[in-house]
């Protein structure tokens, strides 16, 4: 199998100002133990990895609910359920409109090698047929600048 990486996006932690008048505001990625995480029950470790600068951190964290679909764990953030870590794209009307506030916005949320997450294409590792090769083209020039 052979995968080209086609654009990347960032992800976010947020959640309500409700959950943060009643949990409190975290000041680092370490403290994000003690709150209510919400995760994506596929995609997510029991580790958050984020970066500072050239630091990696990678709290352990318990989820408070674990879901596998990233519209339901939106709505639970925005019913003040706890902490979501989400594509940015998902929620920037909710941030836009202080529905939802940003957690923690000085660290990136990354992949545990320190990059940020990505949208590849996968396809057989043989010879590519130039119309894959076309759209494996149109997908990287059209979705690079899609954060």
């Amino acid at each position: 199998m052979s995968d080209q990486r086609v654009s990347e996006f960032e992800r976010v932690l947020c959640a309500t100002p409700a959950y943060m008048a009643r949990k409190g505001v975290p000041d680092s990625p370490r403290s994000l133990p003690q709150h209510d995480c919400l995760s994506h029950a596929t995609n997510e470790t029991r580790n958050w990895f984020f970066l500072r600068g050239r630091t990696l951190l990678a709290p352990a964290i318990e989820p408070r609910i674990e879901v596998d679909n990233y519209s339901v764990l939106l709505e639970l953030a925005r019913r003040s359920l706890g902490i979501a870590r989400v594509a940015h794209n998902l929620v920037k009307k909710d941030l836009a409109s202080d529905r939802l506030v940003r957690v923690l916005p000085g660290y990136k949320c990354v992949y545990p090698d320190g990059e940020l997450p990505g949208l590849w294409v996968l396809y057989p590792n043989r010879r590519v047929l130039h119309r894959t090769r076309l759209l494996i083209d149109f997908l990287t020039t059209n979705l690079r600048g899609a954060r």
